[in-house]
């Protein structure tokens, strides 16, 4: 296949294009049935999010989810665009969706340490895995058996998490489809980071490989300054 491949596009473009998917291939993301972000219409953060896509080796498969900003709330926003993606993953039928938010930050070693989470989290049965999200000063008690895997006990945003098939009909049926009745089940769940720190089954990554600009000031003052792939922060 891969000599009909190199013989139809030329040899230096089809290694070329080779060498990205077997780059794609190997990478932690391709765990992932489906990678969306999450993005208004701020145009400035979008072209961010391509560059540190881009590094982590992804820009391509990124599915760009637009979100219908508001002048309510920006966390009501942001939770009825969950609920769509989840949605949509059910109804295409995905094992499992990655969603990310357009302000997020790649630790430098994402990759490594990425790879060394979802090698632990494969053997478990999961319904949500962050990223990142949680407050350093949280403790978090480890997950039973793994070095690369605790157990959020509060979560500070939603900027990246994945979402397994056996948690999407929840989901979907638990967060309403209306705008006016999302609201006041937001107000009564306190959050959506709320709602879901009552799910089972979930996990976040140890150490964190994601972050957000105001989270950045709330990670371990030594950390803090790796979250640069794809971007250096001001």
């Amino acid at each position: 296949m891969k000599d009909h491949f190199l013989e139809h596009l030329g040899e230096e473009s089809g290694r070329e294009i080779l060498k990205q998917v077997d780059q794609e291939i190997r990478s932690p993301f391709y765990y992932f049935d489906a990678t969306y972000c999450i993005s208004g219409g701020n145009n400035r953060r979008w072209s961010k999010m391509i560059k540190r896509f881009q590094a982590m080796g992804i820009e391509a498969g990124v599915r760009h989810f637009r979100m219908v900003e508001s002048d309510e709330s920006a966390h009501l926003d942001t939770t009825m665009s969950h609920r769509a993606i989840v949605q949509e993953a059910m109804q295409i039928g995905l094992e499992n969706v990655l969603v990310i938010g357009d302000e997020t930050l790649f630790l430098n070693d994402t990759l490594e340490y990425l790879s060394q989470s979802i090698d632990e989290l494969k053997q478990r049965e999961w319904n949500l895995f962050f990223l990142g999200g949680q407050l350093q000063n949280t403790v978090s008690p480890g997950a039973a058996g793994c070095s690369n895997l605790t157990i959020p006990q509060q979560l500070q945003d939603i900027h990246a998490v994945a979402y397994n098939k056996g948690v999407f009909e929840k989901i979907a049926s638990d967060l309403p489809d209306s705008r006016e009745i999302m609201a006041t089940w937001l107000s009564k769940q306190r959050g959506y980071e709320n709602y879901l720190m009552q799910l089972d089954n979930k996990f976040i990554a140890a150490p964190p490989v994601t972050s957000t600009t105001s989270l950045l000031e709330h990670e371990d003052e030594g950390y803090r300054s790796r979250f640069t792939s794809g971007e250096k922060i001001d």
